[in-house]
């Protein structure tokens, strides 16, 4: 239709004002749902169980949809996420410690930085969403840098599974095996 409206007809085309979208969201996707999830489980941590209807700070971010669209989705999530407090509440650590990482791998590489948010017994992580491997890659590399430094090498991760339910994941390593597998990152 653009071939007959220009070269046929001899229409030109581009001098149509161009019109930016003035819809408002009817449900969350995405971005925005990831950014609510966040924010909601913020609230959580410091406030406890989220209310059954959606705060006034929540409603005034712009990620849920006018009320009284907003009813569905921001249940849902705090429904989920108010699953998730008893787990972060249990796993969260009394103490953090500050783990300087200066590590020569067997290939000659230096591997330095910290790790801030090391409990005495190893990292504990709470996901506020699905746990799959893309979002476990971050934790394991800082598992093997832990462990890399000698320390008690323990990652605790608590999240959902693809049905919903609240999923918990422990590993352990040695520092040897975390030696080898920084060195195999490091290829």
């Amino acid at each position: 239709s653009r071939y007959f409206l220009q070269d046929v007809l001899q229409l030109d085309l581009d001098t149509a004002v161009e019109q930016h979208a003035d819809d408002e969201p009817l449900d969350l996707r995405g971005l925005d749902e990831h950014q609510l999830r966040q924010r909601l489980f913020d609230l959580i941590r410091t406030h406890g169980p989220l209310p059954d209807s959606p705060p006034d700070l929540i409603r005034a971010l712009g990620l849920l949809p006018p009320p009284p669209l907003d009813e569905v989705p921001y249940a849902r999530a705090a429904a989920e996420l108010n699953r998730l407090l008893p787990a972060w509440e249990h796993l969260r650590p009394s103490e953090l410690d500050v783990v300087p990482v200066d590590v020569v791998l067997p290939n000659a590489l230096r591997f330095t930085g910290r790790l801030g948010d090391v409990a005495p017994d190893g990292l504990r992580r709470i996901e506020a969403r699905r746990v799959s491997a893309r979002q476990l890659l971050p934790h394991w590399i800082d598992l093997l840098a832990l462990a890399a430094t000698g320390r008690t090498a323990t990652l605790t991760c608590c999240g959902f599974d693809r049905a919903g339910d609240i999923d918990l994941r422990v590993g352990t390593i040695d520092q040897e095996q975390a030696l080898a597998h920084l060195e195999t990152l490091s290829a």
